[in-house]
């Protein structure tokens, strides 16, 4: 079995950048006050986004070292002998957070960055995640749980005072365990999930992959208990949406074999259009949404598949303007929490933003575009990137021309709408009703016009008759005679 798959650890890394500015939290404070407990992850309240954005600069917390909490907010650092793990445990208000740091750049952290690497991210064996209290166990990616641990095998470096920790701080009043982390940092805390799952923790994973093999016999994690948030942009050249890779890293082929899906609820933060990084103030550099909106698109516990459907072609990290999709989601969630209008719209994105599927949109996704009600569906021979974008609700013509392109057919119009030069499958896509050889709509073919290349027949002809003469095969008049019945009814013969 492969247990070192430098593909799967290019998915989950999750680099700190190195550019972030120290400083205390903007959330703090609000966080004192507030009192969400561990449920489903709808209505999005400004008091959960909160928390999110707060999940978030926790695992920012951790970038270059720079501490943004400090012993006076409550706060902890415990980074494990090797740093190549670290844990900030954070006691304020009704909460006991516990959020984990993502993965180390390589090449800036000599060994422990290498550890880091070759016995977290690219550790893809199986490893048993037992409940503390004796009541369950699931299997989990090792190199998840060792990150969750900090250390190899049973070398539990830091375990023990996050034990410590959750026990001390759960035995005061009210209060709410929160598990967090960004990328390998929200593998970290998956894991974590089931190891304190006597204790009821809500469970933030930010691009985090999946962790839990065979969810669906994982009955230590409530899957209400466990809240995603996916990043999304839109492409700089082709203006298409893209995806954080790696809370898709099942997609990837090989990965398949060792990871399996998502447990919870995620919501996909709406696409924004790349800005160059502010190098003065990372956290400032500006956030330009798709279509000007802070609506998000919402995937339930219960379509983990579906959400799977969407990513395939569509994964990016980089995008060569700034730190990419998979980095940039504090700067866009302050955005969202600035200006949004709570409980944030979860119907899916507005008209006009770029999308995959339905279920990304307020009404529907056409033409890989968010379609406005008013939208009329595609006829027959139209263009189409769905079957829901069809009238007939079948979008599987034009499956075999060169350029790839799908449209509608079936129905019940006698042919479909294609011009002229536009491709096709069959004959009934094409307004012309005449599907050519190389599979593009053309006008049918006047009397005494040659019908003999490969491929032709009577259907090329505007008489529907291609016959032989000596000059070759031919469209001719048609010899075939209408006969009026007794009924009125004829028949061709």
């Amino acid at each position: 079995m492969i247990n070192r798959m430098t593909l799967l650890g290019m998915m989950v890394c999750g680099f700190h950048t190195e550019t972030m500015a120290a400083g205390s939290s903007a959330l703090l404070e609000r966080i004192r006050t507030t009192s969400i407990k561990a449920g489903p992850m709808l209505p999005l309240t400004k008091e959960k986004f909160e928390l999110l954005t707060f999940a978030m600069e926790m695992a920012e917390s951790f970038t270059d070292r720079v501490q943004r909490f400090n012993e006076a907010d409550g706060a902890e650092y415990i980074i494990d002998p090797t740093g190549a793990d670290s844990v900030l445990l954070l006691n304020v208000g009704d909460y006991c957070f516990v959020s984990w740091a993502g993965s180390l750049n390589p090449m800036t952290s000599g060994m422990a960055g290498l550890e880091d690497w070759l016995f977290r991210n690219l550790d893809a064996e199986s490893r048993v995640d037992a409940r503390l209290d004796g009541l369950g166990q699931c299997n989990v990616l090792e190199g998840m749980y060792e990150a969750y641990q900090g250390g190899e095998l049973q070398e539990a470096e830091l375990e023990p005072q996050i034990i410590l920790f959750v026990d001390t701080c759960m035995a005061e009043p009210n209060k709410q365990l929160v598990l967090s982390g960004h990328s390998q940092g929200g593998g970290a805390a998956v894991a974590g999930a089931i190891r304190f799952a006597g204790h009821t923790p809500l469970t933030i994973g930010i691009a985090n992959p999946p962790t839990v093999h065979s969810p669906t016999e994982c009955d230590a994690i409530d899957p209400d208990h466990l809240w995603r948030v996916i990043n999304t942009e839109l492409d700089p050249e082709t203006h298409e949406i893209r995806y954080d890779l790696v809370p898709y890293v099942k997609l990837v082929p090989i990965a398949r074999y060792f990871v399996d899906a998502h447990i919870g609820a995620s919501i996909h933060l709406a696409p924004d259009i790349p800005n160059p990084t502010n190098e003065e103030d990372p956290i400032a550099t500006p956030i330009t949404f798709s279509h000007d909106q802070y609506d998000v698109a919402y995937f339930s516990k219960d379509e983990i598949a579906l959400e799977e459907e969407y990513g395939l072609g569509r994964l990016s990290v980089g995008n060569g303007v700034n730190k990419g999709v998979h980095i940039m989601y504090l700067s866009k969630m302050y955005d969202m929490l600035e200006n949004g209008s709570f409980p944030l719209d979860a119907e899916g994105y507005v008209p006009g933003t770029p999308c995959t599927g339905d279920a990304e949109c307020h009404f529907m996704c056409i033409n890989d575009v968010c379609a406005s009600e008013e939208a009329g569906l595609v006829p027959d021979g139209g263009a189409c990137a769905a079957h829901d974008d069809c009238v007939s609700g079948s979008c599987s013509g034009c499956l075999l021309n060169d350029g790839g392109d799908w449209c509608c057919t079936g129905g019940d119009s006698d042919h479909g709408s294609t011009p002229n030069g536009d491709p096709c499958e069959r004959d009934i896509n094409c307004a012309s009703d005449r599907c050519t050889w190389n599979y593009t709509c053309e006008a049918k073919l006047e009397n005494g016009a040659s019908c003999g290349a490969m491929g032709m027949n009577d259907g090329d002809c505007a008489s529907g008759e291609c016959s032989y003469s000596w000059g070759g095969w031919k469209c001719a008049p048609s010899t075939h005679s209408i006969v009026i019945g007794l009924g009125g009814g004829s028949i061709q013969i």
